[in-house]
Protein backbone atom coordinates (compact mmCIF):
# COMPACT_ATOMS: atom_id res chain seq x y z
CA UNK A 1 0.00 0.00 0.00
CA UNK A 2 1.33 3.42 -0.98
CA UNK A 3 1.95 5.70 1.99
CA UNK A 4 1.91 9.40 1.13
CA UNK A 5 3.60 11.68 3.70
CA UNK A 6 1.06 13.59 5.78
CA UNK A 7 0.70 17.35 5.33
CA UNK A 8 1.85 19.32 8.36
CA UNK A 9 2.45 22.99 9.10
CA UNK A 10 6.23 22.48 8.98
CA UNK A 11 6.04 20.67 5.63
CA UNK A 12 3.77 23.39 4.22
CA UNK A 13 6.21 26.13 5.31
CA UNK A 14 9.12 24.21 3.83
CA UNK A 15 7.38 23.85 0.46
CA UNK A 16 6.41 27.54 0.41
CA UNK A 17 10.05 28.53 1.03
CA UNK A 18 11.17 26.29 -1.86
CA UNK A 19 8.69 27.70 -4.38
CA UNK A 20 10.32 29.00 -7.57
CA UNK A 21 7.25 29.21 -9.85
CA UNK A 22 8.90 26.67 -12.15
CA UNK A 23 7.74 23.30 -10.87
CA UNK A 24 5.11 21.58 -8.80
CA UNK A 25 5.68 21.56 -5.05
CA UNK A 26 3.26 18.75 -4.27
CA UNK A 27 3.72 16.39 -7.23
CA UNK A 28 6.99 14.80 -6.01
CA UNK A 29 5.30 13.97 -2.70
CA UNK A 30 2.09 12.42 -4.08
CA UNK A 31 3.47 11.10 -7.39
CA UNK A 32 3.26 7.42 -6.45
CA UNK A 33 -0.32 7.81 -5.22
CA UNK A 34 -1.31 9.77 -8.35
CA UNK A 35 -0.01 6.98 -10.58
CA UNK A 36 -2.62 4.62 -9.13
CA UNK A 37 -5.33 6.87 -10.62
CA UNK A 38 -3.97 6.34 -14.14
CA UNK A 39 -4.65 9.91 -15.16
CA UNK A 40 -4.39 10.57 -18.89
CA UNK A 41 -2.44 13.53 -20.26
CA UNK A 42 -5.82 15.17 -20.83
CA UNK A 43 -6.95 14.59 -17.23
CA UNK A 44 -3.73 15.86 -15.69
CA UNK A 45 -1.31 17.43 -18.19
CA UNK A 46 2.28 18.24 -17.19
CA UNK A 47 1.77 17.54 -13.47
CA UNK A 48 5.38 18.25 -12.55
CA UNK A 49 5.29 21.66 -14.22
CA UNK A 50 1.97 22.95 -12.96
CA UNK A 51 -0.42 20.99 -10.80
CA UNK A 52 -2.66 23.72 -9.39
CA UNK A 53 -2.24 26.95 -7.44
CA UNK A 54 -0.26 25.05 -4.84
CA UNK A 55 1.50 27.90 -3.08
CA UNK A 56 -1.81 29.72 -2.59
CA UNK A 57 -3.43 26.67 -1.02
CA UNK A 58 -0.40 26.01 1.18
CA UNK A 59 -0.52 29.61 2.41
CA UNK A 60 -4.25 29.24 3.16
CA UNK A 61 -3.45 26.11 5.17
CA UNK A 62 -0.73 27.87 7.18
CA UNK A 63 -2.96 30.93 7.68
CA UNK A 64 -5.77 28.78 9.09
CA UNK A 65 -3.38 27.26 11.61
CA UNK A 66 -1.70 30.57 12.49
CA UNK A 67 -4.99 32.30 13.18
CA UNK A 68 -6.42 29.25 14.95
CA UNK A 69 -9.54 29.27 12.82
CA UNK A 70 -11.75 26.68 14.54
CA UNK A 71 -13.73 25.48 11.52
CA UNK A 72 -12.86 21.99 10.29
CA UNK A 73 -14.86 22.25 7.06
CA UNK A 74 -13.23 23.48 3.83
CA UNK A 75 -15.34 24.21 0.74
CA UNK A 76 -13.23 24.63 -2.40
CA UNK A 77 -15.13 26.31 -5.26
CA UNK A 78 -13.47 25.52 -8.58
CA UNK A 79 -11.48 22.53 -7.31
CA UNK A 80 -10.65 20.93 -10.70
CA UNK A 81 -9.13 17.48 -9.94
CA UNK A 82 -9.11 18.19 -6.21
CA UNK A 83 -5.41 17.45 -5.81
CA UNK A 84 -5.28 20.22 -3.21
CA UNK A 85 -7.49 18.11 -0.95
CA UNK A 86 -4.20 16.44 0.06
CA UNK A 87 -3.30 19.65 1.92
CA UNK A 88 -6.60 19.60 3.82
CA UNK A 89 -6.73 15.86 4.56
CA UNK A 90 -7.42 16.56 8.25
CA UNK A 91 -10.44 18.69 7.32
CA UNK A 92 -13.89 17.90 6.02
CA UNK A 93 -12.99 18.86 2.44
CA UNK A 94 -15.73 19.48 -0.15
CA UNK A 95 -14.72 20.25 -3.73
CA UNK A 96 -17.06 21.91 -6.25
CA UNK A 97 -16.47 22.16 -9.98
CA UNK A 98 -18.70 22.59 -13.02
CA UNK A 99 -16.61 20.04 -14.97
CA UNK A 100 -16.69 16.36 -14.08
CA UNK A 101 -13.14 15.22 -13.31
CA UNK A 102 -11.55 12.02 -12.14
CA UNK A 103 -11.30 13.37 -8.61
CA UNK A 104 -8.43 12.77 -6.23
CA UNK A 105 -9.28 10.80 -3.10
CA UNK A 106 -12.95 10.78 -4.00
CA UNK A 107 -14.99 9.76 -0.96
CA UNK A 108 -18.22 11.26 -2.18
CA UNK A 109 -17.01 14.70 -1.09
CA UNK A 110 -17.05 16.27 -4.57
CA UNK A 111 -19.97 18.05 -6.20
CA UNK A 112 -20.26 18.45 -9.96
CA UNK A 113 -22.18 21.63 -10.80
CA UNK A 114 -22.19 25.40 -10.80
CA UNK A 115 -21.69 27.03 -7.41
CA UNK A 116 -24.72 29.30 -7.73
CA UNK A 117 -26.98 26.31 -8.42
CA UNK A 118 -25.85 24.23 -5.45
CA UNK A 119 -27.77 24.24 -2.19
CA UNK A 120 -24.99 23.90 0.36
CA UNK A 121 -24.72 24.98 3.99
CA UNK A 122 -21.74 27.33 4.30
CA UNK A 123 -22.14 27.90 8.05
CA UNK A 124 -18.88 27.51 10.01
CA UNK A 125 -17.00 26.79 6.80
CA UNK A 126 -13.72 27.98 5.33
CA UNK A 127 -14.62 28.83 1.72
CA UNK A 128 -11.85 28.96 -0.90
CA UNK A 129 -12.51 30.30 -4.38
CA UNK A 130 -9.00 30.58 -5.73
CA UNK A 131 -9.71 29.84 -9.37
CA UNK A 132 -13.31 30.72 -10.03
CA UNK A 133 -14.17 34.30 -8.97
CA UNK A 134 -13.65 35.51 -12.51
CA UNK A 135 -16.44 33.25 -13.77
CA UNK A 136 -19.09 34.81 -11.54
CA UNK A 137 -21.43 37.49 -12.79
CA UNK A 138 -23.77 39.97 -11.13
CA UNK A 139 -26.31 37.21 -10.49
CA UNK A 140 -23.69 35.40 -8.41
CA UNK A 141 -23.02 38.59 -6.45
CA UNK A 142 -26.70 38.77 -5.51
CA UNK A 143 -26.60 35.14 -4.43
CA UNK A 144 -23.56 35.75 -2.23
CA UNK A 145 -25.36 38.63 -0.53
CA UNK A 146 -27.95 36.17 0.79
CA UNK A 147 -25.25 34.48 2.89
CA UNK A 148 -24.55 37.56 5.01
CA UNK A 149 -24.89 36.81 8.74
CA UNK A 150 -27.62 38.83 10.40
CA UNK A 151 -27.77 40.92 13.55
CA UNK A 152 -30.52 42.94 15.23
CA UNK A 153 -30.12 46.66 15.81
CA UNK A 154 -32.39 49.20 17.43
CA UNK A 155 -33.91 51.61 14.90
CA UNK A 156 -36.51 54.11 16.12
CA UNK A 157 -37.39 51.98 19.11
CA UNK A 158 -37.79 48.85 16.98
CA UNK A 159 -35.30 46.00 16.55
CA UNK A 160 -34.63 45.38 12.87
CA UNK A 161 -32.50 42.70 11.22
CA UNK A 162 -29.54 43.91 9.13
CA UNK A 163 -26.46 42.38 7.52
CA UNK A 164 -23.66 41.89 10.02
CA UNK A 165 -20.70 43.32 8.12
CA UNK A 166 -18.60 43.59 11.27
CA UNK A 167 -18.27 39.84 11.79
CA UNK A 168 -15.33 37.95 10.26
CA UNK A 169 -17.61 36.14 7.83
CA UNK A 170 -19.41 39.37 6.92
CA UNK A 171 -16.10 41.13 6.23
CA UNK A 172 -14.99 38.22 4.06
CA UNK A 173 -18.21 38.38 2.02
CA UNK A 174 -17.79 42.13 1.58
CA UNK A 175 -14.27 41.56 0.24
CA UNK A 176 -15.50 38.86 -2.14
CA UNK A 177 -18.31 41.04 -3.48
CA UNK A 178 -15.92 43.98 -3.95
CA UNK A 179 -13.54 41.71 -5.87
CA UNK A 180 -16.35 40.50 -8.11
CA UNK A 181 -17.44 44.05 -8.88
CA UNK A 182 -13.87 44.90 -9.88
CA UNK A 183 -13.61 41.81 -12.08
CA UNK A 184 -16.85 42.68 -13.84
CA UNK A 185 -15.53 46.21 -14.49
CA UNK A 186 -12.33 44.81 -15.97
CA UNK A 187 -14.42 42.51 -18.17
CA UNK A 188 -15.97 45.60 -19.75
CA UNK A 189 -12.49 46.80 -20.70
CA UNK A 190 -11.52 43.48 -22.25
CA UNK A 191 -9.98 40.11 -21.49
CA UNK A 192 -6.61 39.75 -19.80
CA UNK A 193 -5.10 38.79 -23.16
CA UNK A 194 -6.60 41.85 -24.88
CA UNK A 195 -5.30 44.17 -22.15
CA UNK A 196 -1.87 42.54 -22.34
CA UNK A 197 -1.78 43.02 -26.12
CA UNK A 198 -2.79 46.65 -25.73
CA UNK A 199 0.03 47.25 -23.24
CA UNK A 200 2.55 45.53 -25.53
CA UNK A 201 1.53 47.77 -28.41
CA UNK A 202 2.43 50.82 -26.32
CA UNK A 203 6.06 49.69 -26.34
CA UNK A 204 7.66 51.34 -29.42
CA UNK A 205 9.09 49.02 -32.05
CA UNK A 206 11.18 49.85 -35.07
CA UNK A 207 9.72 49.38 -38.52
CA UNK A 208 10.77 46.30 -40.43
CA UNK A 209 12.70 47.22 -43.59
CA UNK A 210 11.98 45.44 -46.86
CA UNK A 211 14.59 46.61 -49.37
CA UNK A 212 15.49 46.01 -52.98
CA UNK A 213 17.80 48.01 -55.33
CA UNK A 214 15.25 50.67 -56.27
CA UNK A 215 13.12 51.08 -53.14
CA UNK A 216 12.72 50.41 -49.41
CA UNK A 217 9.46 49.67 -47.63
CA UNK A 218 9.18 50.50 -43.92
CA UNK A 219 6.56 48.16 -42.45
CA UNK A 220 4.88 47.95 -39.07
CA UNK A 221 6.69 45.13 -37.27
CA UNK A 222 3.41 43.92 -35.75
CA UNK A 223 0.87 43.86 -38.60
CA UNK A 224 3.16 44.30 -41.63
CA UNK A 225 1.38 47.33 -43.05
CA UNK A 226 3.64 49.55 -45.16
CA UNK A 227 4.12 52.90 -43.43
CA UNK A 228 6.56 54.52 -45.84
CA UNK A 229 8.14 53.64 -49.18
CA UNK A 230 11.25 55.44 -50.43
CA UNK A 231 12.59 55.07 -53.95
CA UNK A 232 16.06 55.46 -55.43
CA UNK A 233 15.09 58.60 -57.36
CA UNK A 234 14.30 60.30 -54.01
CA UNK A 235 10.52 59.92 -54.40
CA UNK A 236 8.66 58.70 -51.33
CA UNK A 237 5.13 57.59 -50.60
CA UNK A 238 3.43 57.39 -47.22
CA UNK A 239 4.51 58.62 -43.83
CA UNK A 240 5.72 57.04 -40.61
CA UNK A 241 3.49 58.17 -37.78
CA UNK A 242 3.90 57.71 -34.05
CA UNK A 243 1.43 54.83 -34.11
CA UNK A 244 0.51 52.39 -36.86
CA UNK A 245 -2.86 53.49 -38.25
CA UNK A 246 -3.79 49.86 -38.88
CA UNK A 247 -3.08 48.12 -35.56
CA UNK A 248 -2.04 50.90 -33.16
CA UNK A 249 1.50 49.64 -32.60
CA UNK A 250 3.81 52.38 -31.27
CA UNK A 251 6.69 53.06 -33.68
CA UNK A 252 10.13 54.06 -32.45
CA UNK A 253 11.76 55.24 -35.70
CA UNK A 254 13.30 58.70 -35.96
CA UNK A 255 10.19 59.98 -37.68
CA UNK A 256 11.55 63.28 -38.96
CA UNK A 257 14.64 61.66 -40.43
CA UNK A 258 12.78 58.87 -42.21
CA UNK A 259 9.98 61.10 -43.48
CA UNK A 260 12.46 63.62 -44.92
CA UNK A 261 14.65 61.10 -46.74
Amino acid sequence: MIKTPKMTESLARKLISEDDDARSLIYPIIRDELETYEYSDYDLPFPNEFLFFEKDYLEYYVDIIEHRIPSRKVIDIGCENGIQSYIFEDYDYIGIDCIKYKWFRDKGNYINGFFQDIDLNFDDSIVISNMSLGYFNNDAIEIIKHYFPKKKVLDGGIFVEVNDRDSNFGCALDEAIHALYEINQYRKIGTVEECRDAVEKQKPKKCAEDSCPDHTHYKCSTCGRIQLSTYSHRFSRGRITKYCENCGQAISENLAEKNNE
